[in-house]
């Protein structure tokens, strides 16, 4: 989680970010929050939360959550798409793969669209408008600080690009390590 929360803080402004407390914090609240309540609206919370802490736009903070989020399944489907290349890989493996992925290339098809397209952005705003002013407003500005960060420096830096890898790398060897320990109680009980 500390190597998350430093990922997470090259995607927030650098004047920002100086409190990495309140980022850790932030995200063991929201992960409190997912256990609790559906739908993953910890994810909010934690935006909430950071936004508050750290006295920076909600919708700065709640765009940077889901480019977090972007590249996680970016990594995730391609792992799964290795795994998928194992003949005895289950199907659901290479059916991961081709979501995460589809639903990866839509999300950053939609930032490139939302900085090039006026229509894009008048559908984007008709949406909006469906709320009240707060919530438009808000909204407005998740999506576009979504498409700055996916489109800009932030989401492609290799500071970025090398925290996700060491922090799924360390995902990964936990779950090895897990599922050892695993095998080895079940071994010791019999079972």
């Amino acid at each position: 989680h500390v190597v998350r929360t430093i990922r997470w803080q090259l995607l927030l402004p650098a004047d920002y970010s100086h409190r990495r407390f309140n980022l850790l914090l932030g995200l063991a609240l929201g992960y409190t929050v997912n256990t609790i309540v559906p739908w993953r609206l910890g994810e909010l919370f934690r935006a909430w939360f950071v936004a508050k802490r750290q006295d920076v736009r909600f919708g700065y903070v709640a765009a940077s959550v889901i480019v977090e989020r972007l590249a996680d399944a970016l990594v995730v489907a391609a792992i799964a798409g290795v795994l998928a290349l194992n003949s005895d890989a289950p199907s659901g493996f290479r059916t991961l793969a081709a979501l995460l992925t589809t639903g990866a290339l839509f999300l950053t098809a939609f930032a490139v669209a939302t900085r090039r397209s006026r229509r894009v952005r008048k559908a984007v705003w008709a949406v909006a408008s469906l709320f009240n002013n707060q919530i438009r407003v808000g909204v407005l500005d998740i999506v576009w600080t979504f498409s700055e960060l996916t489109l800009g420096v932030s989401f492609l830096r290799w500071r970025f690009v090398v925290s996700t890898a060491v922090m799924w790398a360390i995902y990964l060897a936990s779950y090895l390590l897990f599922s050892h320990g695993l095998r080895r109680i079940s071994g010791a009980t019999g079972v």
